[in-house]
Protein backbone atom coordinates (compact mmCIF):
# COMPACT_ATOMS: atom_id res chain seq x y z
CA UNK A 1 0.00 0.00 0.00
CA UNK A 2 2.61 2.25 0.65
CA UNK A 3 3.92 1.79 -2.75
CA UNK A 4 0.79 2.83 -4.46
CA UNK A 5 0.42 5.72 -1.73
CA UNK A 6 3.53 7.00 -3.31
CA UNK A 7 2.56 6.92 -6.97
CA UNK A 8 -0.69 8.42 -5.90
CA UNK A 9 1.31 11.14 -4.79
CA UNK A 10 3.06 11.43 -7.86
CA UNK A 11 -0.03 11.96 -9.99
CA UNK A 12 -1.32 14.44 -7.50
CA UNK A 13 1.64 16.44 -8.32
CA UNK A 14 1.08 15.98 -11.73
CA UNK A 15 -2.34 16.77 -11.27
CA UNK A 16 -1.39 20.04 -9.91
CA UNK A 17 1.23 21.54 -12.59
CA UNK A 18 -1.88 20.25 -15.01
CA UNK A 19 -4.18 22.15 -13.30
CA UNK A 20 -2.02 25.40 -12.61
CA UNK A 21 -2.02 24.83 -8.62
CA UNK A 22 1.72 24.44 -7.49
CA UNK A 23 1.66 27.43 -5.97
CA UNK A 24 -1.57 27.28 -4.79
CA UNK A 25 -1.95 27.25 -1.42
CA UNK A 26 -5.23 24.40 -1.10
CA UNK A 27 -3.04 22.78 -4.05
CA UNK A 28 -3.32 19.36 -2.09
CA UNK A 29 -7.33 20.20 -0.97
CA UNK A 30 -8.13 20.50 -4.41
CA UNK A 31 -6.69 17.55 -5.55
CA UNK A 32 -7.87 15.50 -2.85
CA UNK A 33 -11.29 16.93 -3.25
CA UNK A 34 -10.93 15.04 -6.93
CA UNK A 35 -11.09 11.89 -5.13
CA UNK A 36 -10.85 9.38 -7.42
CA UNK A 37 -7.68 7.83 -8.76
CA UNK A 38 -8.47 7.04 -11.99
CA UNK A 39 -10.36 10.50 -12.73
CA UNK A 40 -6.72 11.95 -11.75
CA UNK A 41 -4.90 9.95 -13.60
CA UNK A 42 -7.08 10.12 -16.64
CA UNK A 43 -6.89 14.25 -16.58
CA UNK A 44 -2.94 13.88 -16.42
CA UNK A 45 -3.22 11.48 -19.65
CA UNK A 46 -5.17 13.49 -21.33
CA UNK A 47 -3.64 17.00 -20.68
CA UNK A 48 -0.37 15.83 -21.53
CA UNK A 49 -1.73 14.75 -24.62
CA UNK A 50 -2.55 18.33 -25.33
CA UNK A 51 0.64 19.85 -23.91
CA UNK A 52 2.50 22.01 -26.46
CA UNK A 53 6.24 23.19 -26.25
CA UNK A 54 6.34 26.99 -24.41
CA UNK A 55 7.33 28.71 -28.06
CA UNK A 56 3.49 26.68 -29.27
CA UNK A 57 5.27 24.00 -31.08
CA UNK A 58 3.93 20.16 -30.51
CA UNK A 59 5.91 17.79 -28.10
CA UNK A 60 7.75 14.86 -30.09
CA UNK A 61 5.79 11.94 -30.93
CA UNK A 62 8.14 9.55 -29.03
CA UNK A 63 7.67 11.38 -25.70
CA UNK A 64 3.09 11.85 -25.90
CA UNK A 65 3.43 7.97 -26.51
CA UNK A 66 5.34 7.37 -23.52
CA UNK A 67 3.37 9.43 -21.03
CA UNK A 68 0.78 7.82 -22.26
CA UNK A 69 1.73 4.26 -21.77
CA UNK A 70 3.16 4.82 -18.13
CA UNK A 71 -0.43 6.54 -17.82
CA UNK A 72 -2.37 3.64 -19.11
CA UNK A 73 0.07 1.12 -17.23
CA UNK A 74 -1.02 3.80 -13.87
CA UNK A 75 -4.57 3.06 -14.66
CA UNK A 76 -4.03 -0.72 -15.50
CA UNK A 77 -2.07 -1.34 -12.19
CA UNK A 78 -4.77 0.77 -10.39
CA UNK A 79 -7.71 -1.68 -10.55
CA UNK A 80 -7.35 -4.79 -10.72
CA UNK A 81 -4.13 -3.92 -8.23
CA UNK A 82 -4.68 -1.36 -5.77
CA UNK A 83 -8.20 -1.82 -5.33
CA UNK A 84 -7.83 -5.57 -5.08
CA UNK A 85 -5.22 -4.59 -1.93
CA UNK A 86 -7.70 -1.84 -0.45
CA UNK A 87 -10.58 -4.11 -0.73
CA UNK A 88 -9.44 -7.45 -0.10
CA UNK A 89 -8.98 -9.02 3.15
CA UNK A 90 -4.97 -9.57 2.93
CA UNK A 91 -3.52 -12.74 4.87
CA UNK A 92 0.75 -12.89 4.47
CA UNK A 93 1.33 -16.65 3.81
CA UNK A 94 4.72 -18.60 5.64
CA UNK A 95 6.43 -18.32 2.75
CA UNK A 96 6.17 -14.46 1.88
CA UNK A 97 3.25 -14.83 -0.14
CA UNK A 98 -0.38 -13.51 0.21
CA UNK A 99 -3.59 -14.35 -0.20
CA UNK A 100 -6.40 -11.58 -1.26
CA UNK A 101 -9.59 -12.85 0.22
CA UNK A 102 -13.04 -11.30 -0.69
CA UNK A 103 -16.27 -12.32 1.05
CA UNK A 104 -17.70 -15.54 -0.98
CA UNK A 105 -14.57 -15.80 -3.03
CA UNK A 106 -11.88 -17.95 -4.13
CA UNK A 107 -8.85 -16.64 -2.21
CA UNK A 108 -5.94 -15.09 -4.62
CA UNK A 109 -2.41 -16.21 -4.54
CA UNK A 110 0.52 -13.47 -4.64
CA UNK A 111 3.42 -15.46 -4.52
CA UNK A 112 6.79 -13.60 -2.92
CA UNK A 113 7.99 -13.01 -6.69
CA UNK A 114 4.93 -11.71 -7.87
CA UNK A 115 4.36 -9.35 -4.73
CA UNK A 116 8.48 -7.83 -5.02
CA UNK A 117 7.52 -7.59 -9.07
CA UNK A 118 4.25 -5.63 -8.62
CA UNK A 119 6.46 -3.35 -5.79
CA UNK A 120 9.14 -2.70 -8.43
CA UNK A 121 6.66 -1.93 -11.00
CA UNK A 122 4.71 0.51 -8.67
CA UNK A 123 8.40 2.30 -7.65
CA UNK A 124 8.98 2.58 -11.69
CA UNK A 125 5.49 4.22 -12.49
CA UNK A 126 5.69 6.74 -9.72
CA UNK A 127 9.77 7.90 -10.80
CA UNK A 128 7.73 7.80 -14.43
CA UNK A 129 5.20 9.96 -13.43
CA UNK A 130 7.41 12.28 -11.72
CA UNK A 131 9.81 12.62 -14.29
CA UNK A 132 6.32 13.37 -16.86
CA UNK A 133 5.45 15.54 -14.22
CA UNK A 134 8.84 18.01 -14.58
CA UNK A 135 8.52 17.99 -18.47
CA UNK A 136 5.08 18.82 -17.91
CA UNK A 137 6.72 22.25 -16.02
CA UNK A 138 8.43 23.41 -18.94
CA UNK A 139 5.00 22.77 -21.36
CA UNK A 140 2.17 25.05 -21.87
CA UNK A 141 -1.20 23.03 -20.96
CA UNK A 142 -4.14 24.44 -22.35
CA UNK A 143 -6.59 25.21 -19.96
CA UNK A 144 -9.80 27.23 -20.71
CA UNK A 145 -9.58 30.68 -18.98
CA UNK A 146 -12.48 31.12 -16.41
CA UNK A 147 -13.30 27.67 -16.12
CA UNK A 148 -13.54 28.04 -12.18
CA UNK A 149 -14.81 31.25 -12.01
CA UNK A 150 -18.01 31.60 -10.44
CA UNK A 151 -20.65 35.29 -10.62
CA UNK A 152 -22.20 34.78 -7.72
CA UNK A 153 -24.97 37.18 -8.82
CA UNK A 154 -25.43 35.14 -11.90
CA UNK A 155 -27.34 31.59 -11.76
CA UNK A 156 -24.70 29.04 -13.25
CA UNK A 157 -25.82 28.55 -17.08
CA UNK A 158 -24.54 24.28 -17.09
CA UNK A 159 -24.55 22.78 -20.77
CA UNK A 160 -26.19 19.55 -21.12
CA UNK A 161 -23.08 17.69 -21.41
CA UNK A 162 -21.97 19.21 -17.87
CA UNK A 163 -25.40 17.82 -16.85
CA UNK A 164 -24.34 14.82 -18.51
CA UNK A 165 -20.95 14.24 -17.13
CA UNK A 166 -22.71 15.20 -13.30
CA UNK A 167 -24.94 12.75 -13.73
CA UNK A 168 -23.09 10.25 -14.84
CA UNK A 169 -20.48 10.33 -11.93
CA UNK A 170 -23.07 10.82 -8.92
CA UNK A 171 -25.12 7.37 -10.09
CA UNK A 172 -27.49 9.34 -11.54
CA UNK A 173 -28.87 11.30 -8.56
CA UNK A 174 -29.16 15.28 -8.77
CA UNK A 175 -26.87 17.50 -7.19
CA UNK A 176 -28.65 19.57 -4.40
CA UNK A 177 -30.40 23.09 -5.82
CA UNK A 178 -27.79 26.37 -5.27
Amino acid sequence: MCEFSDLEHEVGEALKVVLRLQTNSIADEIVDLIGDFRRKAEIVRVAAQTATNADGSDTTPAWKAQVDKTMGEVLGINNPGRVDVAHRYLKPQPDGSITLQRPGKQPVAWSADVLNTKIETLKRLASEVATMRDDLTTLRIPVPTGWMSVDVYQPRQISPQLWDAILSTSGGRMPPAP
